[in-house]
């Protein structure tokens, strides 16, 4: 937003040796973000007001003419393309040395030249090449502007000629969001007055009439528009506003069109509310704030075209809508012929505007400022401010009657906060005087009540903007001046770090497939195409999305598993052998509960750790991931994991699937992809191994090792059992036995297994190796074969194991 310091001095007096700078500054460290000072007159430097001594055609045609100008007690011989020049024509000037843009935007500084051949010492310029084609025109349709109505003299510097000697202030408007009192220069005045101490000078108004004159307002949503005026103006001319209006208007980038346009936007930057007049003849006397109704159309003020709906809250006479509540006017609106107005100046939902604006992709400067929050006592300073303005420009117009409909006024807002609140949240003693003068400067009525204050809220600041406690200690702190507190250092405390089990589980398991397993982690959105769920052949309670990215991709995912056999698919096409991971949260339509101080209910949300290793050997594949997930209850310090027989998924291959176990609890499954999951998921190039468990089922150990354990006194051998065993005996099972038989068996360890031709039947060959240990003296090898026999003749009795020699 704009904000002119001249249209500013309207409103408040400001010291003459303040220097936009400073007050840039100022503004920005108590209130909104200045993004630029911008001095207008500036960009017209050395252009001045011409005016033509005399006219003839270029010798050479072309459409050219050889013009002599009077730029200021010389005559000046200049080639212009202009059409429409004529004696005493008053012109915008600029000769040589001056800078101006060329159509591309970019500037370019005027030179003495000869054009087909004759001299040319300047230029005679439209708006496009002075930055003001809104004031002054485009030079597209070839007339060069007459500035006979702005007055001057040949020579005058053309800004101080157009009132653009001026100071202009860019400020954010994102620091302006729960602001709504300062989208305009009346609250930008009121806000220097309270930072410089000085007396606000409040906009010249007049009171509407207060019989009705038969207008009819039925507002059918009041909470969509809590208050709409109407106001009959008889004998408007349609014409162009004063050259002051239009000036100040196009300083802040608001175009000129004619009187009455130009009068609503002067109002609208002057105090903040917008406003619109609709030509009597299509209202008729009445005015309906309803909804829009079923397959109910509308053509706006810019020509565009919209299909309503429902909740769009429109403006309409008896029989059709004629705008768009509180973001534009439709194209029938004020015409030449227009003799009469209907003002209409009110107060709409800043909710319903905005999704309204959003909708349909427009954004106005109306939709800015009611999106905000506008009090409805403003309709008031608007209309007011439109009546005086009417009445000073046009002095022969008549106010005939206003309908002013008020269904929903504005609730007070009061907040109770204590001084020794105040003090202590700002840090600084600043006493109850102080306190009470600077909300006294923002405009808030304050009483005190012992050491208790009862802020009431002006109604410019009560839309949502100051309702609590903290609102009114930050009022106090911004307009003392935050670089005014003393400067305390932080005091720092070394205390024990908090121990936190889950979040460091979750960081060891991404550490722990990063780098021991060499698995790239991937990130996949939380929906899912029904091609992959079908893949995976998935079937759980299922979340749809009330507006999916497409209707193929409606469901939430309730796997990891499908957008991982999406990431497999998409990755084949590069690489036939890689590694991915994914920690995640899916979304189960089952176990519904509201979070901590919300009413709204959520579906179950666990976390879930998916990975995949592709290549071209699945058993080789089966084995690595089995040892990473074995690996996972020393890795990353969890409790009882371990792997399971007698589990089948159906993305799997049940005769190479496994299920990850904690406890007696079945948390996930890893295994080879199935065939069908393979050929609806398009993976044909490679194998795939695929893991899935719930992390939220992983009970995490405080520490690395929760025993201590002493160094052994004497060494440890080590001695190699081989034998026969059927194939469907599981190390879990060997293992079992074959510790369980001696004390000096301190462990057991897989060595090797063999499976083909050298071993007969339905039999392979397992090597394990034995740690053996006593913690009395150094084992001799009578000891030693002791211990081993006794294995051997256990893995016999139960196994039914046949011994080979190692």
């Amino acid at each position: 937003m704009k904000v002119s310091l001249e249209w500013l001095s309207e409103y408040v007096d400001l010291p003459a040796d303040l220097e936009p700078k400073t007050l840039a500054h100022d503004l920005t460290m108590s209130t909104v973000e200045v993004e630029q000072v911008i001095h207008v007159a500036a960009s017209l430097r050395d252009v001045v007001l011409g005016a033509v001594v005399s006219v003839r055609p270029h010798d050479e045609g072309k459409g050219l003419s050889v013009v002599e100008v009077d730029a200021g007690g010389a005559t000046v011989q200049v080639v212009s393309a202009a059409t429409n020049l004529r004696e005493g024509l008053r012109v915008p000037f600029a000769g040589p040395g001056a800078i101006v843009f060329d159509r591309d935007g970019n500037e370019t500084t005027i030179t003495e030249t000869k054009v087909a051949g004759v001299e040319s010492h300047g230029m005679i310029c439209a708006g496009t090449e002075l930055g003001q084609v809104g004031l002054l025109g485009s030079s597209d349709d070839g007339l060069a502007p007459d500035l006979a109505e702005w007055g001057g003299e040949p020579g005058d510097d053309l800004a101080g000629v157009l009132g653009l000697d001026d100071v202009v202030l860019e400020i954010d408007n994102k620091s302006l969001t729960n602001r709504p009192d300062l989208w305009c220069h009346h609250g930008v005045a009121r806000e220097l007055a309270a930072i410089y101490d000085l007396p606000l000078k409040e906009p010249t108004v007049v009171a509407p009439p207060t019989e009705d004159g038969g207008l009819v307002v039925e507002i059918e949503s009041p909470e969509l528009c809590g208050r709409y005026t109407a106001t009959l103006v008889e004998g408007v001319p349609v014409e162009a506003a004063p050259t002051w209006m239009r000036s100040r208007l196009a300083r802040v980038d608001q175009r000129p069109i004619n009187l009455l346009v130009d009068l609503t936007n002067y109002v609208m930057m002057s105090v903040g509310q917008p406003s619109h007049a609709f030509d009597a003849r299509d209202v008729e006397g009445v005015i309906k704030v309803r909804p829009a109704r079923p397959a109910e159309s509308i053509t706006l003020l810019d020509a565009s075209s919209h299909e309503l709906e429902e909740r769009d809250l429109v403006i309409a006479n008896a029989e059709r809508a004629i705008a768009l509540a509180g973001v534009m006017g439709g194209e029938d609106a004020v015409r030449d012929d227009t003799a009469s107005l209907l003002l209409e100046v009110a107060s709409f939902d800043p909710t319903g505007v905005r999704r309204t604006a959003t909708r349909h992709g427009l954004r106005t400067e109306s939709s800015s400022r009611f999106e905000k929050g506008i009090d409805p006592a403003r309709v008031d300073l608007g209309l007011g401010m439109l009546l005086a303005l009417l009445g000073e420009l046009c002095p022969d117009a008549k106010v005939q009657a206003t309908k002013d409909a008020f269904p929903r006024p504005a609730e007070s807002v009061t907040v109770r906060v204590k001084v020794d609140t105040i003090e202590r949240r700002l840090g600084q003693a600043l006493g109850q005087e102080r306190i009470l003068g600077l909300l006294d400067r923002l405009g808030f009525s304050t009483v005190a009540e012992g050491g208790e204050l009862v802020v009431s809220v002006p109604s410019w600041r009560a839309t949502g903007d100051v309702s609590l406690p903290a609102d009114i200690v930050e009022e106090v702190g911004r307009l003392h001046g935050y670089e005014r507190f003393d400067f305390v250092p932080p005091r720092i405390e070394l205390t024990e770090p908090v121990l936190q089990p889950r979040p460091r589980l979750s960081r060891r398991l991404l550490e722990y497939f990063a780098h021991r397993g060499q698995m790239r982690e991937i990130k996949s959105a939380p929906w899912t195409h029904e091609k992959w769920l079908d893949a995976s052949g998935l079937e759980e309670p299922r979340l749809a999305l009330a507006t999916p990215p497409s209707p193929e991709e409606r469901w939430l995912q309730a796997s990891l598993v499908p957008p991982l056999l999406q990431a497999i698919a998409s990755n084949l096409r590069w690489s036939t052998s890689f590694r991915v991971f994914e920690l995640a949260r899916v979304f189960r339509d089952e176990s519904w509960a509201t979070t901590e101080g919300s009413s709204e209910s959520l579906p179950h949300q666990p976390r879930h750790l998916a990975g995949a290793l592709v290549g071209d050997d699945a058993a080789a594949l089966f084995l690595e991931a089995k040892g990473l997930l074995e690996g996972l209850r020393r890795g990353v310090h969890v409790e009882d994991l371990r792997l399971v027989t007698g589990v089948e998924v159906p993305w799997a291959e049940p005769a190479g699937c496994l299920g990850i176990a904690v406890g007696e609890r079945v948390i996930g499954a890893v295994g080879v992809l199935a065939s069908r999951t393979r050929r609806l998921a398009d993976l044909r190039r490679a194998e795939a191994v695929v893991f899935e468990l719930d992390v939220d089922a992983l009970e995490p150990l405080p520490t690395r090792d929760n025993r201590y354990a002493a160094l052994p006194l004497y060494p440890e051998v080590d001695y190699d059992v081989s034998f026969l065993v059927d194939r469907a005996t599981t190390w879990e099972r060997v293992v079992e036995v074959a510790g369980d038989v001696d004390p000096l068996v301190r462990r057991v360890s897989f060595v090797d297994q063999y499976v083909g031709e050298q071993v007969s039947g339905d039999r392979k060959s397992v090597t394990l190796r034995l740690f053996l240990r006593s913690d009395e003296g150094t084992l001799v090898r009578e000891q030693i074969d002791a211990a081993a026999s006794q294995v051997m003749d256990r893995l016999k009795e139960t196994l039914g194991a046949e011994i080979r020699s190692a």
